[in-house]
């Protein structure tokens, strides 16, 4: 009886990790999101209130911010914004123009393919990054100081199998608190 009821609790114990780790929230690299699909997915879920004894801060850092995968698009070998990403960064400025967001700071980190030497795309991920938080910050009257930017060229692709997959050509917004 007993290492039923532990099957059981595993059971259902998997199903809440997959569906906490299985889904796509806030990956729109093959869609465009709305405003509401950005502030849930920026938006930080309340802490887990427990009774007990607390070692250590009493901040509880977020161990992984919530963030948003992005498909801005540049025109070829620059960080000169597209239409398109004009459209998709709108949405986004007025997302975390919201009450709910704009008290928070946002990393933004550009993501390139493994087309060319590592060094310039790396350079040109950071550049596309700025290009970024340039645009929100003109557009949405925000502050510099709510953004950070960083590159990472092809470190970090998405689709490591697939090295040119233009989905390692991205964008990634993290909500990394206030």
């Amino acid at each position: 009886m007993r290492v039923r009821m532990v099957g059981v609790l595993f059971f259902f114990l998997a199903l809440g990790i997959g569906s906490a780790f299985g889904d796509d929230q806030g990956v729109f690299l093959d869609k465009e999101p709305t405003k509401e699909d950005l502030v849930k997915a920026l938006s930080v879920s309340p802490a887990i209130k427990t009774r007990g004894i607390k070692i250590g801060s009493s901040k509880t850092p977020v161990s992984t911010p919530p963030k948003v995968l992005l498909n801005i698009q540049f025109k070829y070998d620059s960080a000169e914004l597209t239409d398109k990403a004009v459209a998709t960064l709108t949405t986004v400025g007025q997302a975390i123009s919201e009450s709910s967001l704009r008290h928070f700071t946002f990393r933004i980190v550009g993501h390139t393919d493994a087309a060319g030497p590592a060094g310039y795309n790396l350079n040109l991920s950071l550049k596309r990054a700025q290009a970024v938080r340039n645009f929100l910050a003109s557009e949405f009257d925000l502050s510099d100081n709510m953004f950070e930017v960083d590159g990472m060229g092809e470190r970090k692709l998405l689709r490591p199998a697939a090295p040119l997959d233009s989905r390692n050509r991205r964008v990634e917004i993290a909500n990394i608190g206030p």
